[in-house]
């Protein structure tokens, strides 16, 4: 088998810190009604209604605990997926309009600015300034500064000489916020520069300049200024009828329309669509990528799962069936031991794909989403099945072992990636994912990273 290359990434940003943390409790009471589920959606999740799913307690309750910034952040509680409601508990005078007749509650985090008095002229508020810097590469940084509201005119930063004027871009509990997100030509030590009429602070104090930009990663000189096209299978292309999954919908039906098979509520059916889209598709439509311009292509995953987006991995060892040929994983007869692992006929047409991409000049990068599987891992069946008894049990978080031999199937019992029950969370320490589920990961890279095994992955 012949030798390709391709990319495994997983995007992070570095950050240095002064903005505190705060555990935050939201408790929803029903008061009698009767509901089946109760979560909560907001500007701390991007408003994904299951992101963050509340626990009912032996009270009748339901809560749930979100570790957050200091900040305003507005939210409500969704009821049994539809209701959209105020949380009766928050503050009234923080709410605001939702744009829709009615209100988003608001919680206020951290220290309000009436605890630093009133803002004076040519007097900068030193005790209330806070700051946050935001690596996103090796030069490119997001600069935030909190000030005493009203309490100064101009803020900027400066690195060995390089001046960037931050903007304000929220005032909220008393406190102004200024951001930018900058090229830095010279990431060595810096500061903030305030003033506030004839008064100019440095920040942190030149005595104790406290921030260096050193990011642990580099961008390949091949991705500066690259074309890219991102794309997600099942959306993509339907090149082969044979393998398209249950529920496969006609390639032009209107997405805002139910299906003839489709009951209930818009959002109860629409998550388990597929269109069919497929590898034998994507490799049809590659001239007229590379006519397009393309010059790489970014792929959201594609590995072994049971949902049209893929983001619940069932298995990293395998591209999934829906995008190439059935198989019947079961007789694999593999182990969490490379050198059993197998090469599906999916597998095999997936480095067909990379071979032609490739050939055109293109690079493959796909997302490997490392940080949580999805409920069907075969580890976490494992631990299912054994629970405390089985080997994995260190690979994942549990939060209460009698909830998870119980519920487990109900997402509850474990903890799940931004709340989600049913993609579990893989267990990391100080030095990031535990050493067993490192192993693993890093298998699966030099598999994909290096199929052919010689230890000399190629571009070619």
């Amino acid at each position: 088998m012949k030798k390709f290359f391709i990319c495994v990434i997983c995007i992070f940003n570095l950050c240095t810190l002064c903005f505190s943390k705060t555990l935050v409790k939201f408790v929803y009471g029903p008061g009698g009604k009767v509901v089946q589920k109760v979560s909560l959606a907001g500007s701390f999740n991007n408003w994904y209604k299951d992101a963050n799913i509340l626990k009912k307690e032996n009270d009748g309750k339901y809560s749930t605990e979100i570790l957050l910034n200091d900040g305003l952040y507005f939210y409500k509680f969704v009821i049994d997926d539809n209701q959209w409601i105020e949380d009766p508990l928050a503050d009234k005078t923080l709410r605001k309009s939702d744009g829709y007749g009615g209100f988003n509650s608001a919680v206020f985090v951290g220290e309000k600015g009436e605890k630093h008095g009133v803002a004076k002229p040519n007097d900068v508020n030193i005790p209330a300034l806070k700051y946050e810097i935001n690596v996103i590469s090796p030069q490119l940084v997001e600069l935030k500064l909190r000030t005493l509201k009203n309490d100064v005119q101009n803020v900027s930063a400066d690195f060995a000489g390089q001046k960037i004027i931050l903007n304000k871009t929220n005032t909220a509990v008393g406190f102004d916020y200024y951001s930018d997100i900058a090229e830095i030509k010279n990431p060595k030590n810096g500061y903030f520069e305030i003033k506030d009429g004839k008064k100019t602070v440095v920040f942190p104090s030149k005595k104790d300049i406290s921030f260096e930009l050193k990011p642990e990663f580099s961008t390949p000189d091949w991705a500066k200024g690259c074309v890219w096209y991102q794309i997600m299978l099942d959306r993509f292309c339907n090149g082969e009828k044979a393998n398209d999954p249950k529920n496969t919908l006609p390639w032009s039906w209107d997405f805002t329309k139910p299906y003839t098979t489709e009951k209930g509520n818009f959002y109860n059916y629409v998550w388990g669509r597929f269109f069919g889209g497929d590898l034998q598709g994507l490799i049809k439509k590659l001239p007229y990528l590379k006519g397009l311009g393309v010059e790489a292509i970014y792929l959201n995953p594609v590995f072994e799962a049971g949902s049209y987006q893929k983001y619940d991995a069932s298995d990293y060892r395998h591209i999934d069936e829906d995008y190439g040929y059935k198989t019947d994983y079961s007789a694999l007869g593999e182990t969490e031991n490379p050198k059993t692992w197998k090469w599906t006929d999916t597998d095999k047409l997936f480095l067909e794909f990379l071979k032609q991409a490739h050939s055109l000049g293109m690079k493959v990068v796909i997302d490997g989403v490392f940080n949580h599987s999805g409920e069907q891992f075969w580890a976490f069946n494992d631990l299912k099945e054994k629970n405390e008894k089985s080997k994995y049990k260190d690979w994942y978080i549990v939060t209460d072992w009698d909830t998870f031999r119980k519920h487990s199937n109900q997402g509850r019992g474990y903890s799940g990636w931004a709340g989600y029950g049913g993609l579990p969370e893989f267990q990391e320490n100080e030095n990031g994912l535990v050493e067993p589920v490192k192993k693993h990961i890093l298998d699966i890279t030099k598999r994909w990273m290096d199929p052919n095994g010689d230890g000399n992955p190629t571009d070619g």
